[in-house]
């Protein structure tokens, strides 16, 4: 019977829609599944494709199972038919099926939650559920009770937050304040909803690029749909630079949108008139109206700015003195200083370089531009004027970008040979060789990683691990073995004649994964990540993060190992860990974040289970639970032994570094937190130890 109304309402959909046979205009859909059975490197079948746009789809329109009921998703899941007329171009239906179905399905979803809310929620009932409950209602009925337990956490999750900044309150005196937690979730859960639908024009574009997503990420987790704005912002962070206005929202505690942030040296900052803390009251571009700010939310915020392909803005702010100010901004480049390479000394009985690198950037459009392994070819130079004796680079959190700068920066410690290996779809491998000859340091070395270290960190990595050149230090990585390219929405195009006046001229893009890396070994990361020398403990260990907990990932495989690979001899690492195991086993900082990880992994696979619903129980849970959290954090900080060095900077960086309070101020953190850092402090050890082998 289930199947037979499946059906019928399949049907009736397609009948109503099979008058029109249209088709949508600018849907690149047909041209973004030819674009990727052109380029991927690993293609699909047709069955395997359409079950994951459909799969992907449903996710993306529905994540929490708000809207859909079990019988909606499955006249989707079972659209084939109509999806294949598609993809193939011949009409439209699919999508005015989905577009359709969605807006009726939100509407309800936004009458149901509002009535939900319209009066008090029984918190005192005694009944539990699971926090986030990710199936889809079974029917209208079932959707409701799913909706009212939802807004139910969401309010209780409020109060919790209320009772957090007021050590005095009670359960009671919290309680009494459930009005305005319900009308903050109220608020919120409408700005979601409505966010689907208020823009009729901007609603269709949205299923349109949803769509052209989800086929793309149905051949891997990296290869994505791109607008011209998210081109843009994806060039901003492999080339360490952004074209925008120099700023960023968040909101306040009255959800006022506030100023978080400027750019040092961005439009905003070179203004003279914005200031962090401003409350943005309206936003206008060119000539049309100014648009007043009331319910929107930050994420409301940057989305509108994202969306609008203008490069003039003009902000309304009240200031904290309660004046009003108008600025204008134009769009300019923005360099992210934070994801630049910076140098420093770690000065002990044993004389250290260490190295931040937090992305391999490279400013392809610029030859004089910053490239992170020129930036770290000169703080290398800088740091053995200085003497040092053994170089830590800090990979940690590194989540990749340019693999030309990742064999660049590799070829600055190895003086020659193939350093990865590639292949395409064509399934021929290639090696990809020390683009130069020769070494500029080739001292003692150390690469620090851990979970989030991924793609090009990872190559990096393997390749100094393979090579026996540096001892790679902390978890094993994220797993991410596959390099992608950007090219516009055109089947006439090629990687190879996708010059950047052809990229400029594009309005729609696809990331596409066109090829695998795998070590000189013949062997790969993927799925597995870099498995490190030494291990150090970590919290990012027990995180559900990585490749292997992406929807479908590349499957891990092999090719044959690089005919010219001459490794160095072998690093004493076995001696090495067991040295570094009993400094851990003594240190009770790292028994403290064993404590830790034990406890995130716990409270995780407790918000999988049943949560008491009852006011009482939930508040006093979430206190539990933000006492321990609060004091396993200080307790790790307390347990951390003094630091066996002192940071320095750089002499030949004392002309360029401000005196001003705040970059003082920053500076003074930053060497502050390298101190206290257990992980570096253990690293300082290695090479210690490392150094007095070499001494034997």
């Amino acid at each position: 019977m289930k199947r037979l109304l499946i059906f019928a309402g399949l049907y009736l959909m397609c009948y109503a829609v099979s008058a029109q046979h249209t088709r949508l205009m600018n849907d690149p859909a047909p041209k973004v599944v030819r674009m990727m059975e052109l380029y991927h490197c690993s293609p699909l079948d047709k069955n395997t494709l359409h079950k994951r746009i459909l799969e992907n789809l449903l996710r993306e329109l529905d994540q929490n199972r708000f809207f859909f009921t079990r019988t909606d998703a499955d006249t989707i899941l079972h659209a084939t038919k109509l999806l294949d007329d598609e993809l193939a171009g011949r009409n439209s239906d699919f999508l005015n099926m989905v577009m359709t179905m969605y807006k009726k399905r939100a509407a309800r979803t936004d009458s149901m939650v509002s009535s939900i809310l319209r009066k008090p929620l029984d918190l005192t009932i005694r009944e539990s559920a699971i926090p986030m409950d990710t199936t889809y209602a079974e029917n209208i009925e079932t959707l409701k009770s799913k909706l009212t337990i939802s807004m139910k956490f969401s309010c209780l999750y409020q109060l919790s937050a209320m009772a957090a900044t007021d050590s005095t309150a009670t359960a009671a005196s919290i309680m009494k304040r459930e009005p305005q937690a319900r009308q903050k979730v109220l608020l919120s859960t409408q700005r979601r909803i409505r966010r689907v639908v208020s823009h009729p024009a901007d609603y269709e574009a949205s299923i349109i690029n949803d769509l052209s997503d989800a086929i793309c990420k149905s051949y891997d987790p990296h290869s994505e749909f791109f607008t011209e704005n998210a081109r843009e912002n994806y060039v901003g962070a492999v080339t360490g630079q952004s074209f925008d206005y120099g700023f960023s929202v968040d909101d306040n505690e009255q959800d006022e949108v506030i100023i978080a942030h400027m750019a040092p040296g961005g439009p905003a900052w070179r203004s003279g008139i914005l200031n962090k803390g401003d409350v943005l009251t309206a936003i206008r571009w060119g000539t049309d109206p100014a648009i007043a700010l009331m319910d929107e939310d930050a994420e409301d915020i940057e989305k509108m700015i994202a969306a609008k392909k203008e490069n003039k803005i003009e902000l309304t702010v009240r200031k904290a003195d309660g004046t009003v100010k108008v600025v204008q901004l134009q769009k300019a480049k923005v360099a992210d200083e934070e994801n630049f390479v910076r140098s420093y000394i770690l000065d002990g009985n044993t004389r250290l370089g260490y190295i931040i690198l937090p992305g391999f950037y490279s400013e392809w459009e610029s030859k004089t531009g910053k490239n992170c392994a020129d930036d770290v070819a000169r703080e290398v130079v800088k740091l053995k004027k200085e003497n040092v004796q053994g170089v830590i680079i800090d990979m940690r959190y590194n989540g990749g970008g340019s693999m030309e700068e990742a064999m660049a920066l590799a070829g600055i410690f190895i003086d020659e040979g193939v350093l990865a290996l590639t292949k395409e779809n064509t399934q021929k491998v290639h090696g990809v060789r020390d683009p130069n000859r020769g070494t500029i340091y080739d001292g003692p070395l150390l690469v620090m990683v851990n979970r989030v270290s991924a793609s090009a960190s990872e190559m990096v990595a393997g390749a100094l691990q393979d090579y026996h050149r540096a001892f790679i230090v902390g978890t094993p990585t994220f797993g991410k073995a596959s390099m992608q390219v950007v090219l516009p929405v055109d089947t006439d195009i090629t990687p190879e004649n996708a010059t950047e006046a052809r990229l400029k001229a594009g309005t729609e893009f696809v990331k596409v994964s066109e090829g695998r890396f795998y070590r000189v070994t013949g062997t790969t990361h993927q799925l597995t990540g870099v498995q490190p020398d030494i291990h150090l403990p970590d919290v990012t260990e027990v995180s559900e993060y990585g490749e292997s907990y992406l929807h479908y990932p590349l499957p891990p495989d092999s090719v044959k190992k690089a005919t010219y690979f001459t490794p160095l001899p072998a690093l004493p690492i076995a001696d090495l860990a067991r040295q570094s195991r009993e400094r851990i086993t003594a240190n009770p900082a790292y028994n403290m974040v064993d404590s830790f990880s034990a406890f995130l992994a716990h409270t995780r696979q407790a918000f999988r289970s049943p949560v008491s619903l009852y006011a009482e129980d939930y508040l006093a849970m979430m206190k539990k639970y933000r006492r321990e959290t609060r004091a396993m954090e200080t307790q790790v900080e307390k347990t951390a032994a003094a630091a066996q060095y002192k940071t320095e900077n750089l002499p030949a960086d004392a002309a360029r570094i401000k005196i001003d309070t705040e970059d003082k101020a920053e500076l003074k953190k930053t060497m502050d937190n390298i101190n206290k850092d257990i992980y570096i402090q253990e690293c300082f050890f290695i090479i210690a130890d490392y150094l007095k082998t070499l001494k034997k």
